[in-house]
């Protein structure tokens, strides 16, 4: 059966023998799989390739396991339809594989390579969680835009909103894109702005896996509660980091993409065009995705403003002071945000304030001046 999946049979032996063993070293792999010692290192890097086999080190020395059978599925998932008559048949092995599995001996760091172990992982965590429970992810990326990597996402957040498994997710702040159909059903924040971290950080349960994103990716799982539970205070401090700022043009984009998402309409106080003046094209960029989620922007600013492209884009309603009036930044909310800015140093400082009380504020305040200000 594991040769009609697509094993060779060198790895189809080695993998029943890793079964059967548990946790081991080359030379009992060796010693029931007939593999000859020149080939058994060879197979075992394209088992973990597939996701079926991971190792740990202990004193030095490598031991290997087999993952657990289910992982056969999620490989089996991949294949064209004239092998799905095979899957059925290899749900129906499983049990028997499961039989001959070792689950003796607790791994509390287990080492995953590959894409193929990296999916693994992620599998593994909504196959432990159940309906309602939650994870937590740091400093997230898509493997610098590997499109393989995006669709595996694509369908995994799929599957895991079907069983209604919760995440709550942190993007380094310089993240290039998010997967708008992750945006959909997760939630979603950027990292502080200087707070970088080249890994990706998961935390579920008891256990953390910490993700090196690289051309072989590598990843380390640990099952321990005390270090899971420190990396989730960790997680808690900045993700409830209600006030953060932001400086610069790239990091103003970004904080103004996201704020796209709190909600469907957008209130300006005192906005001018200014990052439309600096950043053309990124600022069209951000009209763009505003267009495409069919916004509403809402704007009061003095009068010296009409005539800019901010007061021209076609879902942007602006009324205006006929006197001109001096703004202490300007000043966004939408949803439960809040955002202020400041250009008094030539580049934008945004402070992002996520509390729904002080959003509620200062929208009264602005239909307060609304109410005031005259159409153009």
């Amino acid at each position: 059966m594991l040769l009609d999946i697509g094993l060779t049979e060198g790895e189809a032996k080695v993998y029943m023998a890793l079964l059967e063993a548990g946790t081991t070293t080359t030379g009992s792999i060796i010693k029931k799989s007939g593999i000859s010692a020149s080939k058994v290192y060879d197979i075992l890097n394209r088992l973990a390739e597939k996701g079926l086999v991971s190792h740990i080190m202990k004193a030095k020395t490598k031991y290997f396991r087999a993952a657990d059978p289910d992982r056969i599925i999620d490989y089996l998932d991949e294949k064209e339809k004239e092998i799905s008559a095979k899957k059925e048949e290899m749900k129906k092995l499983i049990p028997q594989l499961k039989a001959k599995l070792d689950t003796g001996g607790k791994r509390e760091v287990e080492v995953f390579e590959g894409k193929k172990g990296i999916e693994n992982i992620f599998w593994s965590i909504i196959s432990e969680l159940k309906r309602g429970e939650e994870y937590y992810v740091m400093g997230a990326s898509y493997s610098f835009g590997d499109q393989y990597i995006v669709e595996f996402f694509k369908k995994y957040h799929a599957e895991r909103a079907r069983r209604g498994i919760k995440v709550k997710i942190m993007f380094n702040y310089d993240t290039n894109f998010i997967i708008d159909e992750i945006k959909k059903i997760s939630e979603i924040k950027l990292m502080p702005q200087e707070i970088k971290t080249p890994v990706q950080i998961v935390v579920w349960k008891n256990k953390i896996s910490i993700i090196l994103w690289q051309k072989k990716p590598i990843a380390f799982t640990i099952d321990n509660k005390e270090v899971a539970n420190s990396f989730k205070i960790y997680f808690d401090s900045l993700w409830g980091q209600n006030i953060r700022t932001y400086k610069g043009y790239d990091a103003f984009k970004k904080v103004w993409l996201e704020m796209l998402q709190q909600g469907d309409t957008l209130y300006l106080i005192g906005a001018r065009g200014y990052f439309f003046d600096k950043r053309p094209k990124d600022a069209e960029d951000i009209v763009e995705a505003a267009r495409k989620k069919g916004m509403k922007w809402k704007n009061v600013v003095d009068i010296e403003t009409k005539g800019h492209r901010i007061t021209q884009i076609e879902f942007a309603e602006t009324r205006y002071f006929k006197e001109k009036i001096t703004f202490p930044g300007v000043l966004w909310t939408c949803g439960k945000r809040t955002i202020i800015v400041n250009w008094a140093k030539g580049e934008p400082i945004a402070t992002v304030i996520d509390d729904p009380d002080i959003a509620d504020t200062y929208r009264n305040y602005f239909e307060i001046l609304w109410g005031m200000a005259k159409p153009g």
